[in-house]
């Protein structure tokens, strides 16, 4: 017969399992390194704009602009395009060190710009807790 702990071990898929947080300083250093530390690979823009690119790449992918503001966007599309149930999460950091927390769909509606509702997106979304 098998111990509890052994049963328990067998049900549960340990590859589900993360521990990480989604980074909640605004300190876009931090997002890029912990983004990266999870698989997510920096790509360039290319002709057709962000939703586009993000298609395109098929994978863990972010963006990052310093046009005006520092800006990064990310998502991942190795299982689907962008759509409202597989968004884009875009961050802007203005220069006062205060940052927009949006995401947004294939139509680029914003859905909500409140941080703390975001995270909590960007953390179920992945599975960051």
């Amino acid at each position: 017969m098998k111990n509890l702990k052994d049963a328990i071990l067998e049900k549960l898929k340990v590859d589900d399992i993360n521990l990480n947080e989604f980074p909640t300083s605004e300190n876009l250093e931090n997002v890029i390194k912990f983004l990266k530390k999870e698989g997510f690979k920096e790509c360039q823009i290319i002709d057709g704009g962000v939703i586009y690119t993000f298609n395109e790449n098929k994978g863990k992918v972010f963006l990052l602009s310093n046009y005006k503001h520092d800006r990064i966007w990310f998502a991942d599309t190795s299982k689907e395009k962008i759509s409202k149930d597989n968004p884009v999460f875009f961050l802007i950091k203005e220069g006062s060190m205060k940052m927009e927390w949006k995401y947004f769909g294939e139509d680029y509606a914003t859905i909500s710009s409140n941080k703390h509702k975001v995270i909590d997106l960007i953390n179920k979304k992945f599975g960051w807790q």
